[in-house]
């Protein structure tokens, strides 16, 4: 703990001295009063008490949620408590947020008093990018009535310490009864399963669990029963990476490419983990295997799908100046990468299309692919959306536009989404107030059903 003293009273000795030097010389008794009133405030700062200790009060910070998706939020509460019998009344602090999250909304900082026993709470709401973000301690500084007195102590803290942005599949619970089609896709072809479809005539080969007992107990006949067949969908999740995409609301937070990326393969984990045969394109991202050019291309028929989408959409987060595998070739044009994919394409494969949405690419990619015969979902997450303070000027790269033009943009990437709906679209729009889970959910409901 620093404890500093603070000569607030400098100037009501010099005019105590002065007043009573002129009082004396010139016999007048009324400045020698008048001298009194700074002496007054001398004296009271000189017999006040130290001020209570940082330390001596009681800390304990609260996360709303601890693990979470990056670019997701989460509410920060750190409460403050005065066990001692003597007030604090002057009290500042600053929370230890992690160098490595973004505030949001409100603040963490607080400037109050508190009473013997009371306690007072700072709200604010942090967002971040992939890791693990640990909190610093608190720095509090309090001081005694008069202010002469100040104690600066960084505090120990109960409660949460860190709160981890990951891309995982725990976040993705999504429940069943809102999707009735997850898992292998019912068809109109009889055969094994658990769904009644029909009756055929009896054959010698067919097993005695599927013979129909009840039509036999009626008529004497033997009959076999169809069940409503069952087949995995063929589902290609892909990911707009361009550099375009690489456009944040506030420094510090996930760019459109990077919030894109997660929730491309936290898509792709999902669904492959329900049955469907999945693969993995991503805009902007030279293959790593195979041909080398972009789009990045994972079968759905690879061994490793889900270690390679791993990987491309670990890449498609990274920054671009730390960016290794972009693809360096300016002859690969958005329509190039386009063309590419619609030929790479199964013939029976559905898209969800994940894009920020920033320019006008994302409607040809769903016109393209739907001209050819392919079901089409797109996923939008906002990277254009202030944080908190409208003021903040949107970031691509070392670059600063105004938070007029910032909402230009944003009410583009509106009229873009409006477009993509008014040609049958599904669109998902994956605002900041809504958890990336819950936009999975509304998206994977039209992919799972039979095209």
């Amino acid at each position: 703990m620093t404890l500093a003293y603070r000569p607030r009273w400098a100037q009501a000795i010099t005019g105590t001295l002065a007043l009573g030097v002129v009082g004396v010389l010139t016999a007048t008794p009324a400045l020698l009063l008048a001298a009194l009133i700074p002496l007054g405030f001398v004296a009271y700062s000189a017999v006040t008490t130290a001020p209570v200790e940082p330390s001596d009060l009681a800390f304990t910070r609260d996360l709303e949620r601890t693990s979470l998706v990056p670019g997701e939020t989460t509410r920060v509460e750190l409460t403050v408590e005065n066990p001692t019998d003597r007030p604090v009344t002057s009290l500042h602090l600053v929370d230890g947020v992690p160098e490595s999250a973004v505030v949001t909304a409100g603040t963490p900082r607080l400037g109050t008093a508190l009473a013997s026993g009371e306690t007072c709470t700072v709200e604010y709401t942090v967002s971040g990018q992939r890791g693990l973000h640990a909190f610093s301690p608190p720095r509090v500084r309090t001081r005694n009535l008069s202010g002469v007195f100040a104690a600066t102590e960084e505090v120990s803290v109960a409660g949460d310490a860190a709160v981890e942005f990951s891309v995982s599949l725990e976040h993705v619970s999504i429940p069943a009864e809102t999707m009735p089609f997850v898992g292998p896709l019912a068809t109109d072809v009889g055969g094994p399963g658990v769904e009644f479809h029909s009756t055929r005539e009896y054959r010698a080969s067919d097993p005695r669990n599927r013979i129909h007992w009840r039509s036999y107990a009626k008529s004497g006949d033997l009959s076999t029963v169809n069940y409503r067949e069952h087949r995995a969908a063929r589902i290609v999740v892909v990911v707009d990476a361009r550099s375009e995409t690489r456009v944040t609301a506030h420094p510090g937070t996930p760019s459109g490419s990077a919030l894109g990326a997660y929730a491309g393969l936290l898509a792709l984990q999902s669904l492959h983990d329900d049955g469907h045969a999945v693969g993995l394109a991503v805009f902007g991202l030279a293959d790593d295997a195979g041909t080398g050019r972009a789009p990045a291309w994972v079968s759905s028929d690879a061994s490793n799908v889900a270690v390679r989408a791993d990987r491309l959409c670990t890449a498609a987060a990274t920054p671009v100046e730390a960016g290794s595998n972009l693809d360096p070739s300016p002859a690969a044009s958005a329509e190039t990468q386009l063309d590419r994919l619609r030929k790479q394409l199964p013939a029976d494969a559905q898209v969800l299309f994940v894009s920020a949405a920033v320019d006008d690419f994302p409607v040809t990619v769903a016109n393209a692919l739907r001209t050819h015969g392919h079901v089409v979902t797109v996923v939008s997450p906002d990277a254009l959306s202030p944080l908190g303070d409208e003021s903040a000027g949107q970031w691509r790269g070392d670059s600063t536009f105004q938070a007029s033009a910032q909402r230009l943009l944003g009410i583009d990437r509106r009229e873009r989404l409006r477009e993509l709906r008014s040609l049958g679209v599904p669109v998902v729009d994956w605002n900041r107030d809504t958890t990336l889970p819950l936009a999975l959910t509304t998206a994977l409901d039209p992919l799972v059903t039979e095209s």
